[in-house]
């Protein structure tokens, strides 16, 4: 899925991507062009039925893809109906794909091995984040938010519906909710984050996600239900919605029993909250800090007791218990543009690297340890898909169009 799992992690263990290999220098191995921009991010999974590891992703002109990730040749692809522009970032779970269209409204369920359409469920709004898939014990079921109409019409909702497989049939509605509490006379938000998913020390599944503004919170519900646990408001002026994902450590990690969640609110704000009751256990102000005033979307990754999230011109580690900052890469080294994209984690356990991509069109790689840079190319159009790393090689989409895979 999206940042690799439910409670997005960021964390691939594979050896052959990790600090070592990276700093020997990694090269282009395939690019494959899809004809339209991409800001999906990819999901890779082995497909048993093809014996095969395939690479999908959403293209902007609504063509979700299967490519052979050794070689990337195109698989199958499957073009959803509706209104052009999308991207979402496909989730996988068992043999099914599923994939949010921005302007068609719609949660689509696509066979993994074939491309062939499940099922769909249509929602009032714009589907934008990337959803979730877990089996809360009845069956698999699919957790994702709509943005609302438009720019100027945000009113949506956070959806659970049932998945293929589940006893009540797929794609059917389990709950919505639309509970938002900062309406400001009437305006009402939806959510761009992509929702996270994960079980507090009471064993009970909590859904995590963000809401636009004017509301700008960050949302606990209760997976089972939809039921509201806890809200934090971030801000309460501006365009500062929480566009970026959660992510969730378990319960007694790092010394917090309840379990924590990691998440930047656009008004460039790095926080940590208790799982279960929302309250905050740091933060820290990064625009303050590099005096760079821009959004902040990006999905954390966290590894032991280091969190990393992009902001700025560079790569950020905080420790995780505390939240100070280990170290920042933009200072001394920064890139050519911003980084919007989530750090994706290779590597083994002390072997790490932490790939990202930024708007100038660059792929790098950085020490987890020291986060100096270790290796680092440029292609030529804008990056805004966030990197997937499996079978050895990093994978990622561009604005130009392509499905590029980079290995050692």
């Amino acid at each position: 899925m999206f940042h690799h799992d439910a409670n997005h992690s960021g964390v691939a263990t594979d050896p052959a991507t990790g600090a070592t290999a990276a700093a020997a220098g990694l090269t282009l191995k395939w690019r494959t062009a899809l004809g339209s921009k991409i800001e999906s991010s990819p999901a890779v999974v082995y497909n048993a039925t093809l014996g095969k590891t395939l690479v999908y992703i959403q293209t902007w002109s609504n063509r979700l893809v299967a490519l052979d990730a050794a070689t990337g040749s195109i698989v199958w692809s499957y073009a959803e109906p509706g209104g052009k522009g999308a991207d979402s970032s496909p989730a996988v779970y068992g043999n099914t794909v599923y994939i949010g269209a921005t302007f068609g409204h719609t949660l689509w369920a696509v066979d993994a091995t074939t491309g062939s359409p499940v099922c769909s469920y249509k929602v009032s709004g714009r589907i934008v984040a990337a959803p979730v898939v877990a089996d809360l014990g009845n069956g698999p079921e699919v957790f994702f938010g709509d943005t609302g109409l438009s720019e100027t019409d945000n009113y949506g909702s956070e959806w659970a519906i049932t998945g293929v497989g589940n006893p009540l049939g797929p794609c059917k509605l389990v709950w919505s909710f639309n509970g938002w509490g900062d309406t400001n006379n009437r305006t009402y938000p939806g959510s761009w984050s992509p929702p996270a998913l994960a079980y507090d020390s009471n064993q009970r599944p909590i859904l995590v996600m963000g809401s636009s503004q004017p509301d700008s919170s960050i949302y606990a519900l209760d997976a089972r239900n939809g039921a509201e646990i806890w809200r934090y408001q971030t801000a309460t002026f501006g365009d500062l919605d929480v566009g970026a994902g959660a992510t969730i450590t378990a319960p007694g990690v790092n010394g917090f029993a309840d379990g924590e969640v990691y998440i930047p609110g656009k008004n460039q704000v790095m926080y940590a909250l208790d799982l279960m009751t929302g309250a905050v256990t740091w933060q820290f102000r990064m625009s303050k800090m590099i005096h760079v005033y821009v959004n902040s979307v990006s999905t954390p990754a966290v590894v032991g007791n280091a969190v990393f999230v992009a902001y700025g011109y560079g790569m950020w580690q905080f420790n995780a218990t505390t939240g100070s900052v280990i170290w920042y890469t933009g200072t001394a080294a920064p890139v050519g543009g911003m980084i919007l994209s989530s750090p994706a984690i290779g590597g083994a356990i002390g072997d790490q690297a932490v790939y990202s991509n930024d708007t100038a069109g660059g792929i790098t790689a950085y020490s987890e340890a020291s986060g100096a840079s270790l290796w680092h190319d440029t292609i030529a159009q804008p990056f805004y898909s966030s990197d997937a790393v499996s079978d050895g090689m990093v994978f990622t989409g561009g604005m130009d169009g392509a499905v590029y895979a980079f290995g050692p």
